[in-house]
């Protein structure tokens, strides 16, 4: 699929392309979208700062996932959800990158839930503008595993 100049890979294999054999593999990013209009060169831009953000970090872009028109803007998610199954079936460091919180969604208990979701996948979500989850699933891990 192509909006403007940005190829979406949405069906790669999200187990493929890890670092087998070496000490620390290099942490994949699923980046996620939604947009609402036909337009799509404000998504380009904000996809560009997904793939620069996850070079800046040494990570591997597994695959883009786009939910459009009205699935943007509704609870049902169909390509979030298939992030969510993409993230499970990866092995290694996973991260969900979205440029701003606000492309999960506004609504702050929606995106609790959203974020939950990709923790129960072993992974966290992550900004293009470096806001992070990882501290406070670590910490929800920690409290979870018995001492």
């Amino acid at each position: 699929m192509t909006t403007g100049r940005t190829q979406i890979a949405t069906g790669s294999d999200p187990s493929a392309g890890g670092a087998e054999g070496l000490a620390e593999a290099r942490p994949r990013a699923f980046v996620y979208d939604r947009h609402a209009t036909s337009s799509t060169v404000i998504l380009d831009i904000r996809l560009d700062r997904c793939r620069a953000y996850a070079e800046s970090r040494g990570w591997e872009v597994a695959g883009i996932w786009l939910d459009l028109g009205d699935h943007a803007l509704s609870h049902y998610r169909p390509q979030f959800d298939a992030l969510c199954v993409a993230m499970d079936a990866a092995t290694g460091p996973i991260v969900c990158l979205v440029d701003d919180w606000d492309r999960l969604t506004r609504d702050a208990s929606q995106s609790s839930v959203m974020r939950h979701r990709v923790a129960h996948t072993g992974g966290y979500c992550v900004t293009a503008e470096g806001e992070s989850d990882e501290s406070a699933e670590k910490e929800r891990a920690r409290l979870r595993t018995p001492h």
